[in-house]
């Protein structure tokens, strides 16, 4: 019984994956036959897991929203807002920079949080456009095609640096009434966020094709270490 409210609980929490796995399943049957993918396109799959895992993991350690949270005082803090989110997407995706820096843009205690959340968004997406590990669909593309990072970031440089051009001209006609920001605890920084930075450099190499793709394991073995680690602890406890 505790083992299916264990099962039932999983699938509650991650129910996109579940409903992924069904999908696939169900497709597999429907066409009968299971998906099969080339080495390169693994390769491409890996390299997404790791980045995500890395990503995670700099979000848990506090480092990303403590250095989100420089941007909070100040002047300017729509343009601040734009410009950190332009530039945090193009290393973690544009869904990990909304996520950090949306929570707090509606922590502020300023009015146009409205207008601000949208501007974000599209700073987000014009940022992550711009660099092969910005979304998961560049990474596809860059990877699959054999291109290298100055073909890649050289063809979409002028449309995104043009969208983040006029992002920053509305964002000094946007006047914010800012009082003291809401009481939100600065988040503490966790003894691993230096391992997790190095890395996310770690993987941004072997995306660039500096270091081979088998460079990224160090990503699976630290989290395996980790994860030993925290099973042997709460052994203790029991």
């Amino acid at each position: 019984m505790q083992q299916r409210n264990l099962f039932i609980d999983f699938v509650l929490r991650e129910w996109l994956l579940a409903v992924s796995g069904a999908g696939v399943v169900l497709t597999s049957i429907y066409a009968r036959h299971f998906p099969s993918y080339s080495m390169q396109e693994m390769e491409v799959i890996f390299i997404l897991f790791t980045l995500f895992v890395v990503v995670s993991g700099l979000q848990k350690s506090g480092l990303i929203s403590r250095l989100s949270r420089r941007i909070e005082g100040g002047k300017c803090i729509p343009l601040k807002l734009v410009f950190a989110t332009f530039f945090l997407s193009m290393l973690v995706t544009n869904d990990v920079a909304l996520i950090v820096i949306v929570p707090l843009t509606l922590a502020l205690n300023i009015n146009r949080k409205d207008i601000l959340v949208i501007l974000l968004a599209l700073a987000a997406n014009a940022g992550s456009a711009l660099t092969p590990f910005g979304n998961p669909q560049n990474l596809f593309i860059y990877w699959f095609y054999d291109l290298s990072a100055v073909q890649f970031i050289s063809s979409i440089a002028p449309f995104s640096l043009v969208f983040l051009l006029l992002l920053v001209i509305v964002s000094l006609f946007i006047r914010t009434r800012a009082g003291l920001p809401h009481p939100v605890p600065v988040p503490r920084l966790g003894k691993s966020s230096g391992i997790y930075g190095i890395l996310l450099v770690v993987v941004l190499l072997t995306v660039l094709r500096v270091l081979p793709v088998p460079a990224a394991f160090l990503v699976v073995l630290y989290v395996l270490v980790l994860t030993g680690r925290r099973f042997v602890l709460i052994m203790r406890f029991c």
